[in-house]
């Protein structure tokens, strides 16, 4: 049995804003003593499906990485992962609402000065299968 670490009464972080073909995504990556400890995600009009599937999404990713799942693994999982509806943002894309998430996890962690070890071989299954048609 793993052994999930608790949150710690006060926490830091930083919110970025995303464009997805679902509009505007606002991520939020806290952090403690011990690293990135919980992300969060807000989107579109609360109640909505696509707020309910980002919860759920960034739950299952705050529980990873208190019970230490590495944040590599988790950008490299979700990093690429396409739906019908990209978005361009600053010369690059965004394919996905969880592919914001792994891109607000990979800029948090560059400008943290840790480097993102990539498993090519994960994004490229996801470029052919990971779609969401």
């Amino acid at each position: 049995k793993s052994t999930k670490r608790k949150r710690p009464l006060f926490t830091s972080g930083q919110t970025e804003k995303l464009l997805t073909g679902c509009g505007k995504v606002y991520v939020t990556i806290n952090e403690d003593d011990e690293g990135i400890n919980e992300v969060f995600v807000s989107m579109g009009k609360a109640g909505g499906c696509a707020n309910a599937q980002a919860s759920a999404l960034t739950l299952m990713i705050s529980l990873g990485l208190r019970v230490g799942m590495s944040v590599d693994d988790i950008i490299n999982k979700l990093r690429g992962i396409r739906c019908p509806s990209p978005a361009w943002q600053n010369g690059s894309g965004v394919k996905s609402c969880p592919d914001a998430v792994a891109i607000a996890l990979e800029r948090y962690q560059q400008r943290k000065g840790n480097i993102v070890k990539y498993d090519e071989r994960e994004r490229a299954v996801y470029e052919r299968v990971g779609s969401c048609d």
